[in-house]
């Protein structure tokens, strides 16, 4: 019996080769992951995969962590007519503040900041002139993600 097993294992090892039959997936280390999204007490929730929330007069802000890349992902928008000279802000409670293209994937990925937690707020503007301040929608809610 075990050679009946051997023997197959290097059949299929041939044929792999060949390219005449699929290799098994091994086990995925992603079994061990965890995805957390970002959540808020105020705003209305939009959207799904991550939930995005937003005021009437704000862009929506959703936000995800995922442990096994250790990467936040936020995404941003609600607003189509972006040409150019607009741009998103991204604030993070901690400190800090970021521009953001409005670009099609509304997306930014980066690396975990550390801490256990990250909130952030976001707001479209549009360039001022010179000598002039830009003109920005209201800040969205708050969303906070767990990053333990």
């Amino acid at each position: 019996m075990g050679g009946t097993k051997i023997l197959g294992a290097a059949m299929a090892s041939s044929l792999m080769v060949a390219g005449l039959v699929a290799a098994t997936a091994a086990p995925s280390a992603a079994a061990g992951c965890v995805i957390r999204d970002g959540v808020s007490s105020t705003g209305t929730e939009t959207g799904r995969n991550p939930t995005r929330f937003e005021y009437t007069d704000s862009p929506y802000l959703g936000a995800r962590y995922n442990s096994c890349t250790d990467k936040v992902v936020l995404y941003y928008g609600g607003y189509t007519n972006t040409a150019a000279g607009w741009h998103y802000n991204v604030r993070f409670t901690t400190g800090g503040q970021r521009e953001l293209s409005p670009g099609s994937s509304r997306k930014w990925t980066f690396n975990n900041p550390g801490g256990t937690s990250l909130s952030a707020v976001v707001q479209l503007c549009k360039k001022g002139g010179f000598a002039q301040r830009s003109s920005c929608t209201r800040w969205s809610p708050t969303v906070r993600v767990s990053l333990r």
